[in-house]
């Protein structure tokens, strides 16, 4: 089996890698680290299905383990967010403009694969139903 299949209760996301990490370094720092890494992010920016999102104050906690793609036969990390708040999170378009404050985003994971230098967060419905469909 492929663990990098879809499962059928979550939604991915993929981001470039530069767009994650404020610096290189830390991008290094959590991807190689696979006991528990704590850092901070003081602001994230992004643009994702037709939406700006910004966030601010973010708080995480990472572990990362290496593992081969079975498809492209590739290593790739996975990074486990035991521990993922974040304290202000804007997502805005032409038609909505949502605000939330302590959004938890803990137990999420991502995939990153070096070859193109993305990470694929994957969230579980349930963490996406608390903000974006419930609304604010």
């Amino acid at each position: 089996m492929d663990i990098f299949e879809g499962k059928p209760f979550e939604h991915e996301v993929e981001i470039d890698a530069n767009l994650n990490f404020p610096n290189e370094s830390l991008k290094r720092e959590i991807i190689a680290n696979s006991t528990s890494l704590e850092f901070t992010m003081p602001v994230l920016n992004y643009n994702l299905l037709g939406f700006k999102i910004s966030a601010s104050n973010i708080e995480a906690n990472a572990s990362s383990k290496q593992v081969i793609d079975d498809s492209s036969q590739s290593d790739k990390t996975i990074i486990d967010f035991p521990v993922m708040v974040v304290k202000n999170v804007n997502v805005s378009n032409e038609i909505t403009n949502q605000k939330f404050n302590d959004v938890d985003l803990s137990s999420i994971y991502a995939i990153y694969d070096p070859k193109t230098d993305k990470f694929t967060f994957h969230i579980f419905f349930e963490i996406a139903d608390r903000y974006l469909i419930r609304g604010s």
